[in-house]
């Protein structure tokens, strides 16, 4: 099934790598009981949930030996990076977050917006959601309705729904969107969380032609 696209490429993840100037510059992470150790400045990391992801990605702030590999974690927009860090975004990223912080779920991100997109490792926006009533029963139908197992099936279509918050600026709460058709589900792929949702936000999608495949003219996402 395909989707046309008037889609709006998000203003998350831009980044710019150049690391051979900045690696002398970052800071030294260690690991130590599953947490990630930031002694220049005597904070701790955990890895946040994977339902998080950075809307935006800076400049390196600290790297990490593991083996033989160095990873690289950097600023998430304006936060604070004693706060937040993520790796750089390809569909995905690990985010590093405050061992002082205690994340909230879905309810208590209080999100203020849906962004309907499709992905790989480039975003695209299809739709927003900024009416209040309906990303309330959103996080209702997802929060309290009943959990079932995934369909297992490939689904016609592999949207995302990006919640953002100005509880929580510079991140997001994702969520997969898997539409079968005639069924539509909210998975959370770090919880395994996956619940029906029916006919919610069917304006924004039904009668919508989105295909993964960017065009010529997108940018990548990193660059």
């Amino acid at each position: 099934m395909k989707y046309p696209l008037r889609l709006i490429i998000l203003p998350l993840l831009a980044l710019t790598l150049v690391l051979s100037a900045c690696a002398n510059n970052t800071i030294a992470l260690t690991e130590q009981d599953g947490l990630y150790i930031n002694e220049k400045v005597g904070v701790s990391y955990a890895i946040a949930p994977a339902y998080y992801e950075p809307q935006s990605v800076g400049e390196p702030y600290a790297m990490m030996k593991l083996g033989s590999i160095e990873v690289t974690f950097y600023h998430v927009g304006d936060l604070d990076p004693t706060k937040w860090l993520t790796e750089e975004y390809s569909g995905s990223a690990t985010m590093l977050v405050s061992s002082d912080i205690t994340l909230p779920d879905l309810n208590g991100f209080a999100p203020d917006t849906i962004h309907l997109c499709v992905q790989s490792e480039t975003v695209w926006e299809f739709a927003t959601v900024t009416d209040q009533a309906e990303i309330d029963e959103v996080v209702r139908v997802y929060t309290e309705g009943e959990s079932v197992s995934h369909p297992g099936m490939n689904p016609d279509m592999t949207l995302r729904f990006k919640f953002s918050s100005s509880a929580y600026p510079d991140i997001y709460y994702n969520l997969i969107c898997l539409d079968y058709g005639d069924s539509r589900y909210l998975y959370d792929r770090e919880t395994k969380r996956c619940v029906e949702i029916g006919d919610l936000l069917s304006k924004y999608i039904d009668g919508k032609s989105v295909t993964t495949a960017a065009p010529d003219t997108t940018a990548e996402p990193n660059a």
